[in-house]
């Protein structure tokens, strides 16, 4: 059985060991390896619903690998949209999250769909930390000597070949989300230090084929597991939604749309006949002002 203790200080409260109480077995699952085999910290994103909870969204993930007939969670690391690092399965075990080479890896699993919203900054800020206290405060991982060692699920394609093409962890990754947990640079800077949770107003009806399932072995990537309709037990419901969460600014409604001078537009037939007539009245006096002779009447 592995049973390796962690003591992250750069983390201090945003690090919680949930392997003993979270589902699935932590310790002994996919099988044990040797810290020393590890080649690089792969970075994925989830691919379900942030809802500000570190707790719901790491047990939701872990319903999803429950569902999929695993024994245990397939990452060793998730990251809330709180920015809490919570450690689910043992670094001594190889888990499943890069097929065909899960005893070469660590992954950390951020909570999101990044092809459709970023990381909180928070997210970004834990992932710098966790990634740093492997590169430079943890000498049992012997090949994990830089920021090069750190990879998005994406790349292990190029470097290894034989495992599944994927768009994990989404859209950003490399061009800019790499560099941002590399140099601790977050999207918008806050000054009480609070995350914001940017989500796409448009909830997902099944979870994706990408990787909220994780891999183990030679599996094809994951294949689509509801996320609707969970139960009381803290899960999300429903849309998956949150009105705690605010979302992306829809297109603005110009059904009445905002004049030059401040007045809004009223349509023709929602204007009463005595408007109708003081309307006439005024574009009269206009025109008949405008007229030489007349106008000096009008002074």
């Amino acid at each position: 059985m592995a049973n390796t203790t962690l003591n992250i200080q750069q983390l201090g409260n945003r690090f919680y060991d949930y392997r003993k109480d979270c589902w699935g077995n932590s310790y002994t699952w996919v099988e044990k390896r040797s810290l020393t085999q590890v080649q690089r910290l792969v970075i994925h994103h989830s691919v379900t619903q942030p809802t500000g909870n570190w707790k719901t969204e790491t047990d939701f993930v872990g319903l999803l690998h429950k569902n999929r007939g695993w024994n245990g969670f397939g990452y060793h690391f998730t990251i809330g949209s709180d920015g809490v690092v919570v450690y689910v399965g043992d670094i001594g075990t190889a888990r499943a999250n890069v097929a065909n080479h899960n005893e070469k890896v660590i992954g950390i699993c951020l909570i999101g769909d990044f092809t459709k919203h970023l990381p909180t900054d928070i997210q970004i800020n834990s992932a710098h930390d966790l990634c740093d206290f492997f590169i430079n405060h943890y000498p049992a991982l012997t090949q994990i000597t830089g920021w090069d060692k750190v990879i998005g699920h994406k790349d292990a394609l190029a470097l290894w070949g034989n495992t599944t093409a994927t768009a994990c962890p989404g859209s950003s990754w490399p061009f800019d989300m790499r560099d941002r947990i590399r140099d601790n640079i977050v999207y918008i800077p806050h000054e009480d230090g609070t995350p914001v949770i940017e989500t796409s107003p448009e909830s997902p009806t099944e979870a994706p084929t990408e990787d909220s399932g994780g891999e183990s072995g030679g599996e094809t990537p994951d294949s689509p597991v509801s996320v609707s309709d969970t139960d009381s037990g803290g899960f999300p419901t429903g849309d998956g939604s949150d009105p705690s969460i605010p979302v992306e600014s829809g297109p603005v409604d110009n059904s009445q749309p905002d004049t030059s001078d401040g007045t809004w537009d009223i349509p023709i037939e929602e204007t009463s006949q005595e408007t109708l007539q003081y309307s006439f009245i005024s574009f009269l006096f206009k025109l008949l002002s405008k007229i030489p002779f007349i106008g000096r009447f009008f002074g």
